[in-house]
């Protein structure tokens, strides 16, 4: 499901939960609360404005499939660009040869 597209999105770009993981429901509808810390200035504007339509609360008005991969982040994609931070503390690399970039 889309929602769901938009939670993972938002984990890949900042290492860190949307909503928080205390079972507290947070205010849900207000999306650019979610974008505040050091990290979110290193994400563009555009990949925000994904996250935003992934995350709406009405469904009518969520991002559709056909939408989201249309949409500007994505469709203009090129390459990977680097992370801005380095991967946290307690998670081991993958095993293999690394990636070329």
């Amino acid at each position: 499901d889309l929602w769901g597209m938009g939670v993972i999105l938002f984990v890949m770009l900042s290492l860190t939960l949307p909503f928080g993981n205390d079972g507290n429901q947070q205010d849900r509808s207000n999306l650019d609360a979610l974008f505040k810390g050091k990290i979110w200035r290193a994400i563009s504007e555009s990949a925000k404005h994904l996250i935003r339509g992934l995350l709406t609360i009405d469904v009518s008005a969520r991002l559709t499939a056909r939408q989201a991969l249309a949409h500007p982040w994505i469709a203009s994609a090129s390459h990977v660009p680097q992370v801005p931070h380095g991967v946290p503390s307690g998670i081991a690399p993958a095993a293999g040869p690394p990636l070329a970039a």
